[in-house]
């Protein structure tokens, strides 16, 4: 284990016994789709989770920003200058990590290089392989206003997300912007070159993670 692993798994454990972080069980179930087995996750407890949009919860009396002040219970280290990394409050994966901007900044603004700098040191210091994604706004399912990016460890059983091995599929060696006829969402994918991918600004620049 690295470093920042140990660091994640004992924030982890002692957020846990302190009540700081709730863990909610679920239900997992692989669901093939063109020959490529989705996870999909059965939480009947957020059935109770109430719906709100960013921009009315910001505006809404008696609203708290949960990224500042951060909980310390659920810190784990400083990025740079710019961010945080948090253990997720409410989890239904254990380790499931946060990146906050370390002052308020608008869920929905295009991510910049301090924001992949902050995804590409933590990637980087965990040995297990991420997936790292940005509710950018209300439809792609945002609720808190605070900008913020998620960390997933990836399960055991994938090679890769699912969604990349369709994609790769028809795209097997392409290094421009391509779109796949196999996947029905608004997407697009670019690969980039191993040896540039520790390269915050190279990420930016061919919009990676956009």
């Amino acid at each position: 284990m690295t470093k920042l692993d140990n660091l994640v798994f004992d924030r982890y454990t002692q957020a846990v016994a302190e009540g700081a972080l709730l863990f909610t069980e679920s239900t997992v179930s692989l669901q093939p789709e063109q020959g490529v087995e989705f996870e999909i996750r059965y939480v009947p407890a957020l059935a109770k989770k109430p719906s709100s949009k960013p921009r009315e919860r910001q505006m809404s009396k008696g609203f708290v920003n949960p990224f500042l002040p951060f909980d310390p219970r659920l810190h784990v280290k400083r990025l740079g200058n710019s961010h945080q990394l948090l253990m997720n409050k409410y989890c239904v994966v254990p380790h499931h990590l946060l990146i906050t901007t370390a002052e308020f900044r608008q869920q929905g603004e295009p991510l910049d290089e301090s924001d992949f700098a902050a995804v590409l040191e933590t990637t980087s210091g965990l040995l297990r392989p991420q997936i790292v994604f940005y509710n950018s706004g209300e439809e792609s399912g945002a609720s808190q206003p605070h900008k913020h990016l998620q960390v997933l460890p990836m399960p055991d059983y994938f090679t890769a997300p699912p969604s990349e091995c369709i994609w790769r599929r028809s795209n097997p060696e392409s290094s421009a912007v391509v779109v796949s006829k196999n996947l029905p969402f608004a997407h697009f994918g670019i690969r980039i070159d191993a040896k540039n991918s520790s390269s915050a600004d190279i990420a930016l620049a061919t919009g990676a993670f956009n």
